[in-house]
């Protein structure tokens, strides 16, 4: 009788380790612990003193922009008419900058009007001198659905 109830003793502890170890197996396989962080990406400071223009795209996504009262701002932005998303500006204070845009130019490679890829323009005036963020938002025209890509611009007045 003894032995029978050593073995079934042995036996709980066993199974009772075998759960334990499985509890923790998992756990550790839920940690985040081992995701990688992306590098944040510094942009420099654009700005053209002396030219009547500047050009942002998305290379320069994130960068601070120094515009002068007689200088304007021209952002373009790849687009594929082909996946049937389109940028739009979202949120514009009116108060600094003036928007015109989007315009929509087909790139010379594509003639297929269906296939065509491009760029959408937007030319921003400045009215006075002050700070205002740009965002633009990549996603399906009159659909709630999340941008599938963020670009901001911030962008101050002297």
């Amino acid at each position: 009788m003894r032995q029978v109830v050593r073995v079934r003793g042995l036996m709980a502890v066993s199974m009772l380790a075998l759960l334990v170890t499985l509890l923790v197996t998992m756990l550790a396989a839920c940690s985040t612990a081992d995701k990688k962080v992306k590098p944040t990406v510094l942009q420099p400071v654009v700005s053209a003193p002396g030219k009547k223009l500047v050009t942002l795209t998305l290379a320069q996504a994130g960068a601070a922009v120094e515009l002068g009262l007689d200088q304007d701002l021209l952002v373009r932005l790849a687009t594929s008419v082909v996946e049937g998303r389109e940028w739009s500006l979202v949120g514009l204070a009116p108060e600094v900058l003036a928007a015109e845009g989007p315009m929509f130019r087909r790139d010379l490679r594509n003639v297929d009007a269906a296939e065509g890829t491009g760029m959408s323009e937007w030319r921003l005036h400045p009215l006075k001198a002050g700070m205002v963020s740009l965002r633009f938002e990549y996603r399906r025209p009159r659909n709630v659905e999340a941008a599938s890509e963020v670009v901001t611009y911030a962008v101050t007045v002297r």
